[in-house]
């Protein structure tokens, strides 16, 4: 039978299981520590909610740096590079995923709480980075021992940070910052970015044209006695703002695809927008109005011609 004999590299002599516990007794404990210890957190993981169990450990050789060690269900959709929201900052996964004896995930996250903005195809974005020596367990890169320089930072890799290329310029703060080298092969879910500070402003973001909406709104009553005339007018809109245009009201029958004999237009004025309807016989009328360049065009008001009693 699979056994585990101690949770994650006995950081916490409190969590020391016996050989003889099984994988689900290790579950198990697992479960009433993430639900019920001091050590247990509901938190986002890539924006899923999960219960877990988080360790901070601080470096008894700098009280600054903290070795944080989180704890996971085999079921949590986790990876290097993922995104952690806990204790109202974001962390980032920068550890490979152990599973510790079949019962559970083990990894390690750094927070990063410092965001880098940069531009791409007019669209701005700002993603978080981490800065400072590291220490995850993998072999590190070419740029390791510049870590603690302030040249060097890492970063999620995800379709976001994937658009980054040397040479382009990011902003961190007030300042800017061009991209040198891009190390992509180190670490799977992670890149790790070379800097130098520039003068150079980020690539200008292009307003995006907005789409021209035109319309016409008829204004007037939806039903007229027969044999009465009732007035009608309309308003022409540029994208929300109404705009001066000569109009050309004209009525159809009721499928809106013929000529009408239940009514018909005695006047109308294109300067003031207005026009009179006279009712002929009873029935269903659709009139519509069109600026002269017919370039706006308003949906029908449906008239009703009705008995006077």
């Amino acid at each position: 039978m699979d056994t585990k004999s101690r949770w994650s590299d006995n950081r916490d002599s409190s969590l020391f299981v016996s050989k003889d516990e099984t994988i689900s007794e290790v579950q198990k404990n697992f479960d009433i520590r993430r639900y019920n210890s001091a050590e247990g957190y509901s938190v986002e993981v890539d924006g899923v909610v999960e219960q877990v169990l988080i360790q901070p450990h601080v470096s008894l050789l700098n009280e600054n740096k903290q070795d944080v060690r989180f704890h996971c269900t085999l079921t949590c959709n986790i990876h290097t590079g993922s995104y952690i929201k806990w204790d109202d900052n974001t962390w980032i996964v920068i550890s490979k995923i152990d599973i510790v004896g079949n019962a559970y995930k083990s990894l390690q996250i750094y927070k990063a709480d410092k965001t880098i903005t940069f531009h791409k195809n007019s669209i701005s974005y700002t993603v978080p980075y981490m800065i400072g020596s590291i220490s995850t367990g993998i072999s590190e890169t070419k740029y390791d021992i510049e870590l603690n320089g302030g040249t060097v930072f890492r970063v999620a890799r995800n379709d976001i940070t994937d658009l980054l290329e040397v040479n382009d310029i990011m902003k961190i703060g007030r300042k800017n910052y061009k991209i040198i080298d891009i190390d992509e092969l180190s670490q799977d879910g992670l890149l790790i970015i070379k800097y130098e500070q520039v003068l150079q402003e980020p690539e200008p973001i292009e307003p995006i044209p907005l789409p021209i909406t035109n319309g016409a709104e008829i204004i007037g009553s939806d039903s007229i006695v027969k044999n009465y005339t009732e007035e009608y007018s309309c308003v022409f809109k540029v994208n929300g703002v109404t705009t001066s245009y000569d109009s050309v009201f004209y009525l159809t029958d009721e499928t809106g695809n013929s000529d009408t004999d239940l009514a018909e237009i005695t006047e109308q004025d294109g300067t003031l927008n207005t026009c009179i309807v006279k009712s002929i016989n009873l029935g269903t009328v659709k009139l519509w109005v069109k600026n002269e360049e017919e370039t706006i065009f308003s949906d029908a008001l449906i008239i009703q011609i009705k008995r006077i009693f």
